[in-house]
Formats: C-alpha cells, structure tokens, sequence
C-alpha cells in the first residue's frame, strides 16, 4: 500500500508525486510562437462564437481543417511555453480571456501567467470536429509542468488568419494504467478527502467537485503517477 500525504493544499499533495510520460505527443510542434500584432491593453471587448449559433451537432473535420486546427493549438501552446505572454493573449477570445483572467484585458492574462505559470506537455491532440456555430474543437491531452494530467476538449475559432483560443471542457481523464480514485469536496479554502490511503496503482485521481454557485460548480480532474514508498519493517518481536 502506498501513503499520499496531503498538506495544506491539493497542490501541494500532487507537487509531492513523481510522473514518469508514457507516450510523448509526437506530433510537429510549431516552430515559433507566431500571433497577431496586439497591443497588451487593446483588447476588444467584443464577445466571441461562443454565444451565437448551435454547438451541440459536431462533424469530423477535413483534413486540411485538422491540420490548421493541430497548428493553432501548437502555436499557443508554443507563445505560453516560450513565455510571450502577450502574443499568448493576443490569441485568446474575449470569452477565454475572463475564463483565464476575469477581464478582457490582455495585460491582466499576462500579469496572471508572470504571477504563475508551469510548461504545457502535449501528450496526444486530434479528434478534430466543426460546429455550426463556426468554432473548432480538438481533443487535448497534457500535463501542466510535470505532474498535472488533463484531458480535454479545446474549442477554437479562426480569425485573420489564427486559430484563437476559446474555451476548453474538461473530460474524465484516461491514463495509460491502473488507477486509484480519491474524491475530493472543496469548500472554499478547505477541502475534504474520502480517504487518504489508497492501494498500489500506478496512477491516482482526485476526483474535485464543488457545491459552490455560480462559479464553483464545475468539476475537475487531476491525475498523478504516485511515488511509491518503501514498506516498512515489521518491528522486531
């Protein structure tokens, strides 16, 4: 049996874990961070696809759709990565930038990202689909620096030229291997665990959820690979 230590924080109990990557994204990664020539407080206030049209029936994307929509998504990963938060900023929608900041000024998602931020893994990216509503979507796999596991639906829309960044769903995730769930109840600060042992697996799940409204009422997921701790002795008789 293997003992995950959770102090203070969940994210404190996830930076105790080690992540070993099974399968690498192998995909063409952008080669340079490439965005619009914005300035960080000219932001409109315009509202994005989000709010118009139907974007409940989805059809597979044309290859060539793909292809743009992979490219995009590289792209502003690659700006967050290499730290240009403010060509990061001039490819998100008005929608994504209060998602990410609360406003849509783009000076406050770069003071945000300079605050705090970890590098972006791609592990897998595909599944292309368009909606009537004129937005894109891809599913996306990553890790946020080295020990948090998300899988995703990115919706993006295309616009001079760029695909932007407008909203992501998060899924269940699927690790590669066995896998132990812990519910997690979070109270404001505070946080309550169905159980703080958990079984050997070679990935656990902490399965978050909040009762909290308006804005604490979705449910997140966050997968580590857990350190395995030696056994102890029996003590001597």
């Amino acid at each position: 049996m293997a003992r995950i230590v959770f102090s203070g924080l969940i994210f404190a109990a996830i930076a105790l874990a080690e992540v070993t990557v099974v399968a690498h994204y192998t995909g063409l990664a952008a080669a340079a961070c490439a965005a619009p020539n914005v300035a960080a407080s000219s932001a409109s206030p315009i509202s994005s696809a989000t709010e118009h049209g139907d974007a409940t029936l989805a059809t597979p994307a044309d290859p060539a759709t793909t292809a743009r929509v992979i490219a995009g998504i590289e792209n502003f990963v690659a700006c967050r990565n290499a730290g240009d938060y403010a060509a990061y900023a001039a490819l998100l929608t008005p929608d994504r930038m209060i998602a990410e900041a609360g406003t849509t000024n783009p000076a406050d998602v770069v003071a945000g990202l300079e605050a705090f931020n970890l590098p972006i893994t791609i592990l897998s990216l595909g599944d292309v689909r368009t909606y009537s509503d004129g937005r894109l979507s891809a599913e996306f796999v990553h890790l946020f620096g080295d020990h948090l596991y998300y899988r995703s639906r990115i919706f993006v829309i295309e616009e001079d030229g760029y695909i932007k960044f407008d909203e992501e769903v998060y899924l269940p995730e699927e690790p590669q291997g066995t896998q132990e769930v812990v519910d997690v109840e979070l109270d404001d600060f505070a946080f309550q665990l169905d159980r703080d042992v958990v079984n050997n697996a070679q990935y656990v799940v902490l399965r978050v959820a909040t009762t909290k409204a308006p804005c604490h009422t979705r449910s997140s997921w966050f997968g580590f690979q857990q350190e395995q701790l030696p056994s102890k002795p029996s003590p001597a008789k």
